[in-house]
């Protein structure tokens, strides 16, 4: 029965696409985890759908959600272990399994070193993404520290704002109705509870995944 649950549709409405933009730490953070390895990796993702479920079932329209996940991903040139773990993550999890009659999830992720908006030069050849070294190390016995991430998943929120405000025309023309972004800061349990407007540690926006 569980596998057959992201079939399930309400009858006669589509889905709404939502892109979720995910502060990845904040959300081990919220999850307790400490480590950045496959099984960590896996309970943080598995809590985030949830907490974007709570969320969006609010709404009285069904969704897709894909996810964009924001962390130090290079550390110079080459992927961390975070990095890695999290696609092994994404790729052992069964988004089918997780997926409701009102929120279904889709197994496509991507990954905040390659922004929404930018210019074609500031791509690097190889590897192919903008933000190369985005952890970086501190002084002798610090942990290393992230460096433009949270600018990243401003900018790339930034870049779909047009995006949102043509969907939002559209519908309203057609006389329809568009559930508001939801941004949520703070432990999940609370941001489930009470979504605001104080941060963006996981924000939900109703346009289309790039």
């Amino acid at each position: 029965m569980e596998r057959h649950r992201a079939n399930l549709r309400p009858r006669g409405r589509a889905r709404m696409p939502v892109t979720a933009f995910v502060d990845w730490s904040a959300q081990m953070h919220n999850a307790g985890v400490r480590a950045s390895d496959r099984e960590g990796a896996r309970h943080t993702l598995v809590r985030t759908t949830r907490l974007v479920e709570r969320v969006l079932r609010r709404e009285q329209s069904p969704f897709r959600v894909s996810f964009r996940l924001y962390h130090g991903w290079y550390r110079g040139w080459q992927v961390t272990d975070g990095y890695k773990a999290a696609v092994q993550a994404v790729v052992d999890t069964n988004f089918a399994a997780l997926s409701g009659e009102s929120v279904e999830f889709s197994p496509t992720v991507r990954y905040g070193h390659a922004l929404l908006a930018a210019l074609p030069e500031r791509q690097h050849a190889n590897p192919p993404i903008h933000l190369p070294n985005t952890l970086r190390g501190q002084a002798r016995g610090q942990p290393p520290t992230e460096k433009m991430v949270d600018t990243a998943l401003a900018t790339d929120l930034l870049a779909w704002a047009p995006s949102i405000s043509l969907r939002v025309g559209r519908r309203a023309r057609r006389g329809r109705r568009l559930g508001a972004p939801a941004f949520h800061s703070g432990s999940m349990d609370q941001a489930a509870r009470r979504p605001g407007f104080a941060g963006a540690k996981t924000a939900c926006w109703p346009v289309p995944a790039p």
